[in-house]
C-alpha cells in the first residue's frame, strides 16, 4: 500500500500563522506532488471536467461506497480536515489530495479496492469502498449498434461486466459478448442474457397457372350407299352418323358431336343414297388453377407439406423362368413390384433467419397432377402419367416481401390439312374434299413466395375460423331458401355452445 500525507505538521507550525489560506493550499499541493513522486505515483493534474453529477461527492459517513468510471474522475469532499489517504490497490485508481478536506480520485483499471482516510492523530476518519467500472453507457450503445438494437442491458458489479436482458438470437448474444470483451479486455464478462423465443417462418406460396386453348375445324364428309357398294370420305374431325361408315376415320359414327354439324341427304333415288356432312367447329377453352400452400417452420429446420395422395405404379423387376408342360421351352414371367408416386400440391423448404432480418429460403414447391390422356398399359393395368410443375431454388427476402421465383410462358400453334388426293388441290371445288384443323395453346405459369416471421398467439387469444359465424341450415333454409348454411344470430352463440369462453354443459351433482 502507498500512503499520501499532507505532512501538515511540517508545514503548518504554530509560529507560521501568517501564511494565508492560498499559500497553505499551494504548499499542500506541492507536498502532495513530492509525496506522490516519493512513493512512485506520478502526479495527477486537475481534470478539465468531472463526471456528470455533483462536482464534489460529499463523504459524511465513516463507511461509504463510490463508483468511478474507468479513465474518469470523482472529487470527494470531507466535513473535517484529514492528513493521510491510503489506497489498497494503487494500480486500480490514483488518489491526490487537493486541499485539507478534498480528495481527487481517478480510475485506472477495472476493479474494486478501498480508500482509508486518517486525521493528524492517525485516527481513521472514513473508509471508502471504491469500484472502478467500465463506461457501461458507451458500451451499451456500441452493443446496440453492432447487434441491431434489442433489449440487452449492460451493468457492472465487483469489477465484472454483466450482460443481461434479451437478445434477438444466439448470434446477437455472441456478438454482444465479443464487443464487451474487446472494449474492456481487463474486465471479465458475465453473460446473463437470454435468447428470445426461436423464430418461426411462415411461407406463403402461390402457384398460378392459366391455360388457354383455341381451335377451328372445317371439313366435309361424303357418305354414299347403294345396293352393291358404299363409300365414305370421312373428312373433318366430326365423323359421320351413317350406318355404313368405313371412310378415312371408320368406327366413330356413334361419337358424332351435335355442335357445328350439318347433315343433308343430297341424292336418294333408285337405291342410291348420298349424304353430305358438313362440320364447322370453333372451340375456345380457358383453364385457371391456383394452389396456395402455407407452411410454418422453425428457423434452420426443414418442413414438408403435401395435399394430395399417392398412386401405385407397377414396376417390372426381372423375370422368372419356368418349364412348359411338355418340358420343352421356357416361359418367362415378369416380376412386378409396386412403387408409390406422390401427386398433389407439395412444398418443402428450410428457412434461416439471419441477424439483419433477412430470411434465407431453400425451397422446393411442386404441383403434380394425374394425366389419364397419356396413360400407359402395363400387364393389363392402365397407369396414368403425371404432369408436374416444380421448382428448386434459394432466395433471400425480408419479412413480408414477395418474389416470383419461377415462371413459364409457353405457346403452341398447330395446323393440319386432310384432303382427297388431287381433288383437294382444285381451287374452290377442292374445299369440298378437304378438311382444315387449327389448334392454338398458351400456358402461363408463375410461382410466387412470401415469407413472414410469425409467433404463436397468446393463450387468451382466439383463432377465428370460417365456422365460427355460420351454422348448418335447417330444413326451411335448405329446401325453401336454398341456403346450405346460415349466419349465427346472438341466441345461436348460446344454444350452439360457440362464441363463449370458458366451460359449459350440465352440472351433475351438488356441492
Amino acid at each position: 500500500m502507498r500512503t499520501q500525507s499532507f505532512q501538515s505538521s511540517m508545514w503548518l507550525r504554530k509560529g507560521q500563522a501568517a501564511l494565508t489560506r492560498r499559500k497553505v493550499r499551494a504548499a499542500m499541493l506541492a507536498t502532495a506532488g513530492l509525496s506522490a513522486v516519493g512513493f512512485g505515483i506520478a502526479p495527477t493534474a486537475t481534470p478539465a471536467h468531472a463526471q456528470k453529477g455533483s462536482p464534489c461527492h460529499s463523504v459524511r459517513q465513516q463507511v461509504s461506497s463510490l463508483k468511478v468510471t474507468l479513465n474518469k474522475s470523482r472529487t470527494l469532499c470531507f466535513p473535517d480536515p484529514f492528513s493521510t489517504a491510503v489506497i489498497g490497490a494503487p494500480e486500480i485508481a490514483d488518489v491526490l489530495p487537493m486541499t485539507e478536506s478534498m480528495l481527487y480520485v481517478q480510475g485506472k483499471k477495472v476493479g474494486a479496492t478501498n480508500i482509508s482516510v486518517f486525521d493528524q492523530q492517525r485516527r481513521l476518519v472514513s473508509v471508502i469502498d471504491l469500484d472502478v467500472t467500465p463506461d457501461t453507457t458507451s458500451l451499451q450503445n456500441k452493443i446496440a449498434a453492432s447487434t441491431g438494437g434489442g433489449d440487452i442491458n449492460v451493468t457492472s458489479a465487483n469489477g465484472e461486466i454483466v450482460l443481461s436482458g434479451e437478445a434477438s438470437d444466439g448470434l446477437a448474444a455472441a456478438r454482444a459478448v465479443e464487443v464487451a470483451k474487446g472494449l474492456s479486455p481487463d474486465a471479465p464478462v458475465v453473460n446473463a442474457m437470454k435468447v428470445s423465443p426461436s423464430q418461426q417462418v411462415m411461407l406463403k406460396v402461390r402457384i398460378l397457372e392459366v391455360d388457354r386453348n383455341a381451335g377451328r375445324d372445317l371439313g366435309v364428309n361424303w357418305v354414299g350407299t347403294s345396293n352393291r357398294a358404299s363409300f365414305a370420305t370421312g373428312l373433318g374431325t366430326v365423323p359421320t352418323t351413317a350406318t355404313n361408315n368405313s371412310g378415312v376415320f371408320p368406327g366413330a359414327g356413334s361419337t358424332a358431336s351435335s355442335f357445328g354439324v350439318l347433315l343433308a341427304n343430297v341424292v336418294n333415288t333408285h337405291g342410291v343414297s348420298i349424304d353430305l356432312l358438313l362440320s364447322a367447329l370453333e372451340s375456345k377453352g380457358l383453364v385457371k388453377s391456383l394452389a396456395e400452400p402455407d407452411l410454418v417452420a422453425l428457423s434452420g429446420e426443414k418442413a414438408t407439406f403435401l395435399a394430395g395422395g399417392e398412386i401405385p405404379v407397377p414396376v417390372v423387376q426381372g423375370t422368372n423362368a419356368t418349364n412348359t408342360t411338355l418340358g420343352i421351352g421356357v416361359n418367362y414371367t415378369p416380376n412386378i413390384s409396386i412403387e408409390w408416386k406422390q401427386f398433389g400440391v407439395g412444398l418443402e423448404f428450410t428457412p434461416t433467419v439471419l441477424n439483419n432480418g433477412i430470411i434465407n429460403l431453400q425451397l422446393n414447391p411442386s404441383v403434380t397432377e394425374l394425366d389419364t390422356a397419356n396413360s400407359l398399359n402395363i400387364n393389363g393395368t392402365s397407369v396414368p402419367s403425371l404432369t408436374e410443375r416444380k421448382a428448386h431454388t434459394a432466395v433471400e427476402l425480408r419479412d413480408g416481401q414477395s418474389f416470383a421465383i419461377a415462371g413459364l410462358l409457353q405457346a403452341q400453334d398447330s395446323q393440319s390439312i386432310n384432303q382427297v388426293p388431287w381433288i383437294g388441290n382444285v381451287p374452290v371445288l377442292g374445299a369440298l374434299f378437304r378438311s382444315t384443323d387449327f389448334q392454338k395453346s398458351q400456358t402461363d405459369l408463375v410461382i410466387i413466395v412470401s415469407p413472414h416471421l410469425v409467433r404463436p398467439v397468446r393463450p387468451d387469444q382466439h383463432l377465428a375460423t370460417p365456422f365460427d359465424k355460420a351454422l348448418q341450415s335447417n330444413d326451411v333454409d335448405l329446401f325453401l331458401m336454398g341456403d346450405m348454411e346460415r349466419k349465427k344470430r346472438y341466441t345461436d352463440y348460446v344454444t350452439s355452445g360457440g362464441g363463449l369462453q370458458g366451460p359449459y354443459g350440465h352440472i351433475l351433482g351438488g356441492e
